[in-house]
């Protein structure tokens, strides 16, 4: 992360600084983060050219994280995407249902939790032996 904020530009006392805010408050860095990764991994989606990608890449110049972006490959998820996606509207309407959910939420990493994390642990045939190796 630090190399890609680095190639962003961030200065290693930036990058420190960043690094410290997100140990303040994790759970809004990650809303943060994940707000970002969709929001740009979508207009990247919508996008019919290289000219319309840049952009669309560069709304999100003032975003706190922006100089992570690049870490995350967002031009794998597009490529996989673009490749592999089908047109879905109820698909689509239930990504943007979560993602209207979790930039409600007060805390977005507890509404994930609840929502997502616990009802799956409830459906695991033995809990109990979730993590344990034979």
């Amino acid at each position: 992360m630090a190399d890609a904020a680095e190639a962003a530009g961030l200065s290693a006392d930036d990058f420190e600084a960043l690094l410290g805010d997100v140990a303040r408050d994790p759970e809004r860095a990650f809303a943060d983060l994940r707000e970002l990764l969709s929001d740009a991994t979508a207009a990247l989606f919508a996008s019919h050219s290289t000219e319309t990608a840049l952009a669309a890449l560069a709304r999100f110049d003032s975003h706190r994280f922006v100089s992570l972006l690049h870490h995350y490959e967002l031009s794998n998820w597009f490529l996989y995407a673009r490749a592999y996606a089908r047109p879905s509207v109820e698909l689509e309407t239930r990504v943007a249902a979560v993602d209207l959910a979790m930039r409600a939420a007060p805390v977005a990493l507890d509404w994930l939790l609840a929502e997502w994390v616990a009802p799956a642990v409830l459906v695991t045939p033995d809990p109990g032996r979730i993590g344990v190796p034979d």
